[in-house]
């Protein structure tokens, strides 16, 4: 049986739906498109096919778009497209996110690194995040699986893992980080195009 997998592509802002429609940059000189913040898991013990159809958990554009993937219902056969979710926010908040995830230490690795903890088949997370000197990357092994660190993880390793669990968490609840006014309410995602693979 062939197996189809389905990648969607980013809609473009439409006139009046943000703070810079119609001036062409987001967040500082960044393009309203450019993809400011990002967090994905990469690898772990998962099928062939969930590693190429895998979703970012969240992805912030310059100009304000955040776009999430929603609750998965149970229903089978389940849709042929995933739920993604776009919420918008300012451009000011925009930078505000760079400015969380710099301060978190997206970039900048304790001395050895964010350690191995003797977890089998977790995925990485992978944090990216878009500055004035270009995009900086952390890539964390089992993030969520050793929060509390041990594990042969010194104590900057975990202070580190904190710092980009707690990075997670202000990303995934916009409405209690920027508060509730600071966000629209969650909608569908229309995508521009569909890509079979």
């Amino acid at each position: 049986m062939p197996l189809l997998l389905i990648a969607t592509a980013c809609a473009q802002p439409t006139p009046g739906s943000g703070d810079d429609a119609g001036g062409g940059t987001g967040a500082g000189s960044l393009a309203a498109d450019a993809l400011v913040l990002r967090v994905v898991h990469v690898g772990g013990f998962v099928s062939a096919e969930m590693l190429a159809s895998r979703l970012p958990l969240v992805s912030v554009y310059g100009d304000g778009r955040v776009v999430t993937e929603g609750p998965i219902t149970l229903q089978y056969p389940g849709p042929a497209l995933p739920n993604l979710q776009l919420q918008r926010i300012s451009t000011a908040d925009v930078e505000g996110l760079v400015e969380r995830a710099v301060a978190a230490g997206v970039g900048a690795a304790p001395a050895g690194g964010y350690g191995r903890p003797p977890i089998a088949d977790a995925p990485d997370t992978r944090f990216t995040v878009l500055t004035d000197d270009g995009p900086k990357v952390s890539e964390v092994y089992a993030l969520a699986e050793a929060r509390d660190g041990g594990s042969g993880l010194t104590a900057e390793q975990v202070s580190a893992r904190k710092r980009l669990s707690g990075l997670l968490a202000s990303l995934t609840d916009l409405p209690g980080t920027l508060g509730r006014d600071a966000v629209t309410a969650a909608g569908p995602y229309r995508a521009t195009e569909v890509v079979a693979l």
